[in-house]
């Protein structure tokens, strides 16, 4: 059965098609991953997160070439995403150092900090239940869009309203505190 035929079978839900597909580029796909990623565990979520994606599309994917065109540029995109995540957890980690290496430990500024991480807590008390899972998911456990999206079942387009939301609301709730947080940033800065 060619490669074709058998994703006109996984799209009508043939899990018999997914499987030979799947048994039969799993581990060239995990090479070319483990190549970009130089980790086995990250390599084979890649992989994973590929064939989950397309099991979930089945329906909607449209091969303009080939079926194994097709999974490598697939392939290609997740490691892309991966790569630009490590990127920004990296820069935010790297910043957190930083912040935390070059304050300032008087009295003042320790309980500035304290009301500003009190006033943060208590303003992300107050968003709306879904819009608060999305916001913490995003900024405390740094999950990207489509992470949340696939994690809560809803579309990328809705976590970025959540997220626009979570902020707009914050930004309001917080507004006593802009000058006290600019100081802070402005210190961790110099």
């Amino acid at each position: 059965m060619s490669d074709k035929s058998l994703f006109d079978a996984l799209a009508k839900g043939d899990e018999q098609a997914f499987t030979v597909l799947y048994e039969k580029y799993w581990e060239k796909l995990f090479v070319v991953a483990l190549n970009r990623v130089q980790s086995v565990e990250v390599a084979k979520e890649l992989v994973q997160d590929l064939f989950t994606d397309l099991w979930k599309n089945r329906s909607r994917i449209v091969i303009r070439k080939n079926v194994s065109s097709y999974l490598f540029g697939a392939l290609r995109n997740i490691i892309l995403d991966h790569i630009r995540q490590e990127i920004v957890r990296e820069k935010y980690i790297r910043h957190i150092s930083r912040f935390h290496h070059s304050q300032d430990n008087s009295t003042a500024d320790q309980l500035g900090l304290s009301d500003l991480n009190n006033a943060m807590k208590e303003a992300v008390d107050h968003l709306p239940p879904r819009c608060r899972q999305v916001y913490e998911l995003s900024r405390n456990e740094h999950f990207s869009n489509r992470e949340i999206a696939d994690r809560l079942h809803i579309s990328h387009k809705t976590v970025e309203n959540h997220i626009t939301k979570a902020l707009k609301i914050l930004r309001h709730y917080l507004r006593e505190y802009t000058m006290l947080a600019l100081a802070i940033i402005f210190l961790s800065l110099s």
